[in-house]
């Protein structure tokens, strides 16, 4: 463990004691404030064994009063709850280490730490530490930090792992198979576009090996029927490695196609079936009648 010594320090009376968040939300709302003010989302790291992850914004440089200024008092209040450091590297190749922390009510005090003790202006490459107190908190806060997206309005998380934690947070709706936690106020994007290619494949897959139909097919039909912008390809792919992994082949026979498991045992399908899924399935894999010849 490195020991910094105390660079400058300095200290800012608040006029009203602040109404103190849900620390998670405000810990979202630093790092979602960060990568908008620079148009970028933050490289993601973690380490289990200590339950820490790091959230890097590479070549940002900021002034180090500018920071304090903005960020100061939210990194304040959710230090209160969540052990949190800023770093980046100050003058020459010396780490440069922030922390705000509450003295009372409405006194906050600012430090500037590093190895030297002298006084640095601003810090290059932030690097946002995040300590988790408990396994499923730091789960849960890594499942959320690696598919926050600045440019979308939700956060699509492992349900399971989310509610390990009790977190509370306003979502899209509670019976889709992903949680879908609302970063900001919604502004149109189809919230099935944060999902990555390895959710996709995961939807796909629990309709493939286990037979359940997620609501996000729902969704997804609706939207298709509404033209919305969609990466179909994606969804595309995503359906042909589901279909590899749970070793389904497809068949052509004359006029009519054979879908069959592993074992060779054929899978019925029908255009007329209940499940959204199911109908995507059949759209991307026959999106029109084969030619015969």
């Amino acid at each position: 463990m490195i020991n910094r010594r105390i660079a400058y320090k300095s200290k800012r009376k608040l006029e009203f004691a602040p109404d103190f968040g849900e620390p998670v939300s405000m810990l979202t709302e630093l790092t979602d404030s960060l990568s908008m003010e620079y148009c970028s989302n933050p490289e993601t790291y973690k380490n289990d064994k200590d339950r820490v992850i790091w959230l890097e914004y590479p070549y940002f440089c900021f002034d180090c009063d500018t920071f304090f200024e903005e960020y100061g008092i939210l990194l304040a209040c959710i230090e209160k709850e969540i052990h949190v450091k800023v770093y980046g590297m100050a003058d020459r190749l010396e780490l440069g280490e922030l922390t705000a922390e509450f003295m009372d009510e409405k006194n906050i005090r600012y430090c500037k730490k590093n190895s030297s003790g002298s006084n640095f202006e601003s810090i290059r490459s932030l690097c946002i530490e995040i300590e988790a107190k408990s396994t499923e908190q730091y789960e849960a806060l890594w499942e959320l930090f690696s598919h926050m997206d600045y440019r979308y309005d939700y956060a699509a998380v492992n349900r399971k792992k989310w509610k390990a934690m009790g977190g509370d947070w306003t979502e899209k709706d509670p019976d889709t198979y992903f949680a879908y936690l609302q970063l900001r106020e919604e502004q149109g994007e189809f919230f099935l576009n944060i999902l990555t290619l390895e959710q996709k494949k995961e939807l796909w897959t629990v309709y493939l090996e286990e037979g359940i139909s997620p609501v996000e097919f729902e969704y997804l039909n609706d939207a298709i029927g509404r033209e919305w912008e969609i990466n179909i390809f994606e969804w595309n792919l995503a359906l042909q490695m589901a279909v590899s992994q749970a070793g389904i082949s497809v068949l052509y026979e004359k006029d009519d196609f054979r879908i069959q498991d592993r074992q060779g045992r054929r899978i019925w399908m029908d255009y007329r079936s209940s499940a959204a899924a199911e109908k995507l399935f059949l759209k991307l894999l026959f999106p029109a009648v084969p030619r015969t010849n």
